[in-house]
């Protein structure tokens, strides 16, 4: 698997003719991030640094779009566009969430008691949505909360299942192990 590339929202504060305007003007910009063979903390610490690269050099003239867009597909021989978007919306701090001091960090023991409260809900809705995939993840006292929102003519839901749990694998891992790997290999 090569690089992962994913878009991410940026202020384009700076586009020429706006600097009279007074109020938040942002657009998609585009992130890549190398994950094959890191571990989950390094791809945290790799995306925060490309986020913040994004903001501060991710402006692009968005009437180009069009034009950049035809030429990678016209290069790779198959549309290109965005597929997946991924959406975290936690604002809680790490500390936070970590509960008392006292408490001490979650052990293997009690994240496996917790994994059978994993609740998965089906609702099925017409959304004018235009990517395959909307990945969220909120900020939910005691949990980790996820909702996918799939086209299901491309994803069945025995493969929205397997990729919930595998977020929620990773997730567990990550949690007992900050040197866990991605599990995603180079090819």
């Amino acid at each position: 698997m090569g690089p992962l590339t994913t878009k991410v929202t940026v202020s384009n504060r700076f586009r020429p003719g706006y600097s009279q305007v007074i109020g938040p003007l942002s657009q998609d910009s585009v992130v890549t991030l190398d994950v094959a063979g890191a571990s989950i903390d390094e791809v945290i610490a790799q995306a925060g640094r490309a986020i913040l690269a994004a903001g501060v050099y991710g402006y692009y003239d968005p009437r180009r779009l069009d034009e950049v867009c035809a030429r990678v597909a016209a290069e790779r021989g198959h549309p290109a566009g965005i597929t997946w978007v991924i959406n975290d919306t936690r604002t809680a701090r790490l500390d936070d969430a970590a509960g008392p001091a006292s408490r001490g960090p979650a052990t293997r023991e009690q994240i496996a008691g917790k994994l059978p409260e994993t609740l998965l809900a089906w609702e099925q809705k017409m959304l004018g949505f235009a990517a395959a995939a909307q990945i969220s993840v909120f900020d939910h006292p005691g949990t980790l909360w996820v909702e996918a929102i799939l086209e299901m003519t491309r994803f069945p839901q025995e493969q929205a299942e397997a990729l919930l749990r595998g977020i929620e694998e990773v997730a567990v891992e990550a949690a007992l192990d900050p040197a866990a790997r991605t599990g995603i290999g180079r090819g």
